[in-house]
């Protein structure tokens, strides 16, 4: 068994091991899997001082929930960032 970098493991090093169904289970190791889009491919107008986005998930095995993003400029060096899950997950 080897890393990623492909130096050999050392189980002594190891803290936990899972095993997982990679049908169901995310696979968080690969994070370009888990990356979100605008679901109407635009990109937000960030003129503005009050911007609601929904995004999508890009991951084609596990659908993660779409989110409903929501910025807000609260001066001219603070953004407040809100987000939750449009099905009511969080």
């Amino acid at each position: 068994m080897k890393t990623w970098q492909g130096t050999p493991v050392r189980f002594g090093d190891l803290n936990n091991v899972f095993f997982v169904d990679h049908s169901e289970d995310i696979n968080l190791c690969f994070p370009e899997l888990n990356f979100y889009r605008t679901k109407d491919g635009q990109l937000p107008d960030l003129s503005k001082e009050y911007v609601n986005i929904i995004l999508e998930s890009l991951n084609p095995i596990a659908k993660l929930p779409d989110v409903n993003l929501t910025l807000t400029a609260m001066s001219s060096d603070f953004v407040n960032v809100r987000w939750k899950f449009v099905d009511g997950y969080t």
